[in-house]
């Protein structure tokens, strides 16, 4: 399997890089320009380190669950117990004020969010 990489956003900051291992385990390093101008911890999991640490509960708690995660797992042709994928996939407009945007997108050219369908 390949490693997926995504970079995390708050506004036009960015926060640092999120990966997935083969397992489907997610790990977050802080950027360093993050943790050189006014820092903040994005969780009480997950301190400011140059460290990379486990981040697979945090992150995926940002997911929608129930009706709605079955509805954009089905739409977008995901696995519903893919968290990773999901989350690479939604991560843009995902709970919270943080932006996942997987290594094959472009910050820069993001595309407008797609209305979930009602059935």
């Amino acid at each position: 399997m390949t490693e997926r990489s995504a970079q995390v956003w708050f506004g036009e900051r960015l926060v640092g890089n999120l990966r997935a291992d083969d397992h489907h385990e997610l790990y977050f390093q802080y950027a360093k320009t993050w943790l050189e101008q006014k820092p903040f911890a994005i969780s009480i999991t997950l301190p400011l380190t140059t460290d990379e640490n486990l981040a697979h509960p945090f992150f995926s708690g940002l997911l929608p669950e129930g009706g709605a995660r079955e509805r954009l797992c089905r739409e977008k042709g995901i696995d519903p117990r893919d968290d990773v994928g999901l989350l690479f996939a939604i991560g843009e407009d995902c709970a919270g004020a943080l932006s996942i945007i997987s290594a094959d997108r472009n910050n820069k050219s993001r595309e407008l969010a797609e209305p979930l369908s009602l059935s």
